[in-house]
């Protein structure tokens, strides 16, 4: 399997959870109304949701998997991370960008602190 079809399941995965969790919150009250009503949840209902979900899924994906099939994975992944965030706050009108970013910011930062630390102890070994 190459490495960017590896990189890119964790990355649908992550996706779906979320997609899938806020369809089913979104899609309740139709389900228990459907339930209600007729005892059981008609095949339209299920393949709306269905359908739904696949084309939400379709755009949440479309940048980070690019930037995945071109071997930018972090890239990918904070792209990711930002889609759904922003998918979440269309949806229910959380307001997780502005965490997002900053979570992504200090990512950055750590780790090009944690490099330059690396980077020092190794000099001072070396002298």
């Amino acid at each position: 399997m190459k490495l960017s079809k590896k990189a890119a399941f964790p990355a649908l995965v992550m996706a779906a959870i979320p997609v899938i969790a806020l369809q089913m919150f979104l899609y309740d009250a139709e389900i228990t109304m459907a339930q209600a009503s007729m005892g059981s949840v008609p095949v339209q209902l299920i393949a709306e949701i269905l359908i739904t979900i696949a084309t939400h899924l379709f755009v949440v994906l479309m940048a980070p998997m690019l930037l995945i099939a071109y071997r930018k994975y972090l890239a990918g992944y904070a792209v990711l991370g930002l889609s759904l965030a922003a998918y979440a706050q269309m949806t229910t009108g959380l307001g997780v960008i502005g965490p997002m970013i900053a979570v992504i910011a200090v990512s950055i930062l750590g780790f090009y602190g944690f490099r330059k630390a690396s980077e020092w102890v190794r000099y001072m070994r070396a002298k």
